[in-house]
């Protein structure tokens, strides 16, 4: 007999805790150098890439402060 992925899959996403997800996406965010709340680079991540020239645009668009 074959296995039913989309089944498979589905199950484990069922079992998954929406706060461990959210726990997952914090910690991700946070070792990029991303805000955890908009998943914008911080200007400290934008400084270490040289790429300072950004952080004004995203300030105008209120995406970083």
């Amino acid at each position: 007999s074959t296995l039913d992925r989309s089944s498979a899959a589905s199950d484990v996403y069922k079992r998954q805790d929406p706060d461990d997800i959210n726990k997952s996406f914090d910690i991700f965010f946070e070792q990029v150098g991303c805000d955890k709340e908009t998943g914008v680079p911080t200007t400290d991540t934008l400084k270490a890439y040289r790429l300072d020239f950004v952080i004004p645009v995203l300030q105008k668009e209120g995406l970083i402060k």
